[in-house]
């Protein structure tokens, strides 16, 4: 029996590669238009909703690795909503990883740079103090938060899949319709 030819996925690559460039550059240029004309608290809880939303992205990335599809089936013949959608996220695990996890919370990653260094010169330009000093702890905090929220709900995604994976799928047939 003849080997199958493994499929390509140079078309993937650079649908993702283009998709990141386009979604970066755009989010990140808005991010810098948006914040120059708000208020300080604005602005951080801007750049905390944007790392938030990373961290959640990399838990839906993470849940749909690590469903069981068989539970997910059984769910579905239980006309459980959003099971055969989740069917279908699990079924693309390797992309809905990579859009969630990578372009999405990359993207994330680098707003939140790019809103932390605008937050760091307002909080200089406030208080008058080095502009160094400030975008270092900035980054650092910001860093931190990603890199914590991201280890807290890596665990929780592992153990509790399924039923995230179920509520994205109820979200996204409530989108369908």
């Amino acid at each position: 029996m003849a080997k199958k030819k493994p499929k390509s996925n140079i078309r993937w690559i650079i649908t993702v590669f283009l998709v990141t460039f386009i979604l970066s550059t755009t989010f990140s240029y808005l991010s810098v238009e948006i914040t120059e004309n708000m208020n300080l608290v604005t602005a951080i809880i801007l750049l905390f909703f944007i790392i938030g939303f990373g961290v959640i992205m990399d838990l839906v990335g993470i849940s749909a690795t690590t469903a069981d599809i068989n539970a997910l089936h059984a769910k579905a013949s239980d006309k459980k909503k959003g099971a055969k959608s989740a069917i279908k996220l699990v079924k693309n695990a390797s992309k809905v990883a990579s859009i969630c996890a990578d372009v999405i919370g990359d993207v994330c990653g680098i707003l939140s740079g790019s809103v932390g260094v605008l937050v760091a010169m307002e909080i200089s330009r406030i208080y008058n103090i080095e502009l160094s000093v400030v975008t270092l702890i900035v980054g650092g905090i910001v860093a931190a938060c990603t890199v914590t929220g991201k280890a807290i709900l890596k665990q929780f995604g592992i153990n509790n899949a399924n039923e995230i994976v179920c509520f994205v799928g109820k979200i996204l047939e409530f989108y369908k319709k």
